[in-house]
C-alpha cells in the first residue's frame, strides 16, 4: 500500500526518503529536494504570471498577502517579490496567519493609509475572502478603486460581482499525476525520486479590469 497526502509547512520540512515505512507521495507543498516524490504547483512562477497581469492593465502600486505557516504561501511571496523586482516596482508583502479575518485586517489597514496600493494579490482562497469583505466593508469598488487577485478558482469566485482574477490549480493533473508517481514507487522502490512541477492556469475576470482604459 501507499499514501498520497499533503502534509503541513512544519513537516514537510523533515521529509526524508524513509519517513513513512511505506511508498508516498506529496502534492501541493514544497519539500526538500530528493526527499520524497512530490507534485507540486510552480508557484514561482504561477506568481509571476499575476503580477505581470497585473502590470500589463496598468498597475504598479500593488501589495501582497502571504500565509506565514505554509510553503506554497512563501514560494509564492517568493514570485511575487521577483516579478516587482524584475519591473522595478516596489510593494508592501506581508505574511500573515492562514485565515480571512487576518487578511481583512490587514487588507482594512491598506485601504485606510494614505499610500493605498492600486492592486492587491493574495496567495489563496481564505485570503480572497477576507480581502472582499475588507474592500467592501470600506465602501470601495473592485475594480474602479482597487483591484484585487488571488489564487485558487473555488466556486465563489465566479459568482462574486464582478468576478476574480486568479490562478487555477491544476488539481486534476495534480491527482493523476500523484497516483502515477505512487504506482511506480509500488512497482520499483528503488527508483530515483522525482519532482513534478505543474502549471497554473491565469483565469482573468473583472476584478483586474484595465486601469489604463478606466484613466
Amino acid at each position: 500500500c501507499g499514501v498520497i497526502f499533503s502534509p503541513t509547512l512544519a513537516t514537510s520540512r523533515k521529509f526524508t526518503a524513509d519517513y513513512y515505512p511505506f511508498p508516498f507521495v506529496i502534492i501541493d507543498r514544497p519539500i526538500p529536494a530528493g526527499s520524497a516524490d512530490a507534485v507540486i504547483l510552480d508557484n514561482q512562477a504561477a506568481a509571476h504570471v499575476l503580477v505581470n497581469h497585473l502590470v500589463g492593465q496598468g498597475y504598479r502600486h500593488i501589495s501582497g498577502i502571504f500565509g506565514s505557516a505554509s510553503g506554497t504561501g512563501l514560494a509564492r511571496r517568493e514570485g511575487f517579490l521577483a516579478a516587482l523586482k524584475q519591473f522595478g516596482l516596489e510593494g508592501k508583502s506581508e505574511l500573515i496567519t492562514p485565515t480571512a479575518q487576518a487578511a481583512q485586517t490587514m487588507v482594512a489597514q491598506w485601504l485606510a493609509a494614505a499610500d493605498r496600493p492600486e492592486a492587491i494579490f493574495v496567495s489563496n482562497g481564505l485570503f480572497l475572502l477576507g480581502a472582499l469583505q475588507a474592500i467592501r466593508a470600506g465602501g470601495l469598488k473592485i475594480p474602479n478603486d482597487i483591484a484585487l487577485v488571488g489564487f485558487d478558482d473555488d466556486p465563489w469566485t465566479s459568482l462574486v460581482d464582478p468576478g476574480l482574477t486568479v490562478i487555477a490549480q491544476p488539481t486534476y493533473e495534480i491527482g493523476r499525476t500523484a497516483m502515477e508517481l505512487l504506482l511506480q514507487r509500488l512497482e520499483s522502490p528503488e527508483r530515483p525520486v522525482r519532482v513534478v512541477e505543474l502549471a497554473g492556469s491565469l483565469i482573468v475576470r473583472g476584478s483586474s479590469h484595465s486601469l489604463k482604459k478606466r484613466a
